[in-house]
């Protein structure tokens, strides 16, 4: 155990857990476009006048949409300070569905450079951050207020045809006379909620690449330390364990709740309807928090090391780890025993921990689907265990090394392979889940992220893919451990 525990914190390992459904959905995949889901802007300060770039003239507009529509942008300009000008975007929703249906609409500039007269580079300015005039190439997402939500409702769609406007603004250095910019724009909608997809986009949503300084505040302005775990809770919020802590991020906001002992990035998360619960496998015991004060409250293990069942103020735990919620009940494996273990609530409100499955070989992350079929990870493979079994059943046999599973409602379990540097897709062949299930990639190109990765995510660098979660948009979550940052994959926008 002592030679696996240094590999593991040596190694910076971490995963998290979710499982498979009897009659997976196939869902149809966005509508290839030619054009590029970034739509470019160019500003000539000489002018004030902004103008769209693309494939030919006049292009204006973002067609990333399944039903092959998109947005028309038109853009105005003023200078505010010397140097520094404000743009105002007026966006149509040209898609002929409602966008903003089920959470905000997000802007994220993923490029910018300023140009002499003859259109060569020239270094510095960018997009001014939210904290003044400080311009970085590298800006994150901006949230863009629905204009059609009412104070204390939630949000209203915007509708075919109708538009709505934010702005931003940029800070143009000498001698420079031009800058371009590059947009992307995103909008939740109703079937919008299945990011598995062969043009899945990568994007960075919290975080600065590789800036580890311990920092509060909206998505562009944290810094998390080497981030790990990751869950979703039944009301949409999001948490997040690194060696700061716990961090709750929630409506474009990271806030750190809780720090001590019992947490840090190898504190493993899951949650339910009856609240937030967390591993500790350096002090062999599993928590719930406060709703509240996020306060650690021991409900099995007493500190020592062992595996026996029973009750949990009196079972004992060898270094439980990744841990999955299913109904009431939560399942974790141990990386001392081998074993996959349940933790059930009583009719008191106690707990008993009994065990699931003894493996023989280490087991990495672990998932459960709704009919309670158990998925986990080995370094020979993905194996999934019927509820009704005590057989695992092998069904992709190739590598995972050190892993983390998610459970994905289109009826897949998404594997991040911390030494791949990539997240995989397993989807099964027939409706016959015993059977082999196919592999693919859908996040990473097996290199590492520098300085970071913005497109495409079968074909952008990742770096170190850690814990993953599903947010209430139906986006899913990666935190990159080395990165210090979370990623965000979504369809394409």
């Amino acid at each position: 155990m002592k030679t696996f525990h240094a590999l593991l914190m040596a190694s910076t390992l971490l995963f998290t857990a979710c499982g498979s459904v009897p009659a997976p959905s196939n869902p149809t995949p966005p509508v290839q476009q030619t054009d590029s889901p970034v739509v470019y802007f160019e500003l000539d300060t000489q002018t004030g006048k902004v103008t769209p770039l693309g494939q030919a003239a006049g292009v204006q507009k973002q067609t990333v949409y399944r039903s092959g529509t998109g947005f028309n942008f038109s853009v105005a300009t003023k200078e505010q300070l010397d140097g520094v000008y404000t743009l105002q975007f007026t966006v149509t929703n040209a898609t002929g569905q409602d966008m903003g249906v089920d959470g905000e609409i997000t802007a994220t500039f993923v490029n910018f450079q300023a140009q002499d007269g003859a259109g060569a580079s020239v270094p510095g300015g960018g997009v001014v951050n939210a904290s003044g005039h400080q311009a970085q190439t590298y800006f994150p997402y901006i949230a863009i207020t629905n204009s059609k939500n009412l104070e204390g409702t939630n949000p209203l769609p915007i509708e075919p045809t109708t538009n709505f406007k934010f702005t931003t603004s940029i800070q143009v250095p000498a001698p420079a006379t031009k800058a371009v910019v590059g947009l992307v724009l995103r909008a939740s909608q109703q079937f919008n909620t299945l990011p598995v997809a062969p043009n899945a986009w990568l994007t960075p949503a919290y975080g600065k690449y590789r800036d580890n300084i311990f920092q509060q505040g909206s998505e562009e302005k944290a810094r998390f330390n080497a981030p790990g775990s990751l869950t979703t809770c039944p009301d949409g919020t999001v948490y997040l364990t690194d060696l700061n802590g716990l961090w709750k991020l929630d409506h474009h906001q990271a806030v750190l709740v809780r720090t001590g002992a019992a947490f840090s990035n190898f504190s493993q998360l899951a949650c339910n309807e009856d609240g937030l619960f967390m591993t500790q496998m350096n002090l062999n015991r599993i928590y719930k928090l406060d709703p509240v004060s996020y306060a650690p409250t021991s409900i099995a293990g007493t500190g020592a090391v062992g595996s026996a069942d029973g009750p949990g103020n009196t079972a004992t735990l060898y270094a439980p780890y990744h841990m999955v919620a299913y109904g009431t009940s939560l399942y974790f494996n141990e990386y001392g025993s081998y074993k996959i273990r349940k933790l059930s609530k009583t009719t008191t409100g106690d707990y008993q921990v009994t065990t699931r499955y003894a493996s023989t070989e280490q087991t990495g992350g672990i998932a459960v689907d709704p009919q309670g079929n158990l998925f986990y990870s080995t370094f020979y493979g993905l194996w999934r265990l019927d509820p009704q079994s005590n057989t695992p059943v092998n069904i992709n046999s190739q590598t995972l090394g050190i892993s983390t599973l998610q459970w994905h409602p289109s009826g897949r379990v998404v594997a991040a392979v911390l030494g791949d540097n990539r997240v995989y897709v397993y989807t099964p062949t027939s409706s016959d889940l015993t059977r082999s299930w196919t592999r693919t990639v859908l996040a990473g190109n097996g290199s590492v992220a520098d300085p970071v990765a913005y497109g495409t995510a079968s074909t952008s660098p990742l770096s170190y893919p850690y814990g993953m979660t599903i947010d209430p948009y139906g986006n899913l979550l990666v935190a990159s451990f080395s990165a210090h940052l979370i990623y965000r994959i979504d369809r394409l926008r």
